[in-house]
């Protein structure tokens, strides 16, 4: 399965905005992608409540997302939320 020309500059576009308005999304985003791919590798052996919740908590940060005294699901929400927003 190729990349057409149109989702390349479709994909070129996206790259260049989010790099002219927002240069430190691209590191939060590639360290969140490496923790996904590392989570993905381990294949559910971090199942713990504890470690997932570390591991929203820390994405969240790293987005400024701030993290007092709430729990995992409602990380998760506003992590995804975040998300959704610097995708438009």
């Amino acid at each position: 399965m190729a990349i057409t020309g149109t989702e390349l500059l479709i994909l070129g576009a996206i790259i260049f905005l989010v790099i002219m308005f927002r240069p430190n999304t691209i590191v939060d985003l590639s360290k969140s992608m490496g923790r996904v791919v590392r989570e993905f590798k381990l294949g559910g052996k971090r199942d713990s409540p504890e470690e997932l919740e570390s591991l929203f908590t820390d994405t969240a940060e790293r987005l400024g997302i701030r993290t007092d005294g709430k729990k995992a699901d409602l990380i998760e929400e506003e992590i995804l939320a975040k998300a959704k927003s610097h995708q438009h």
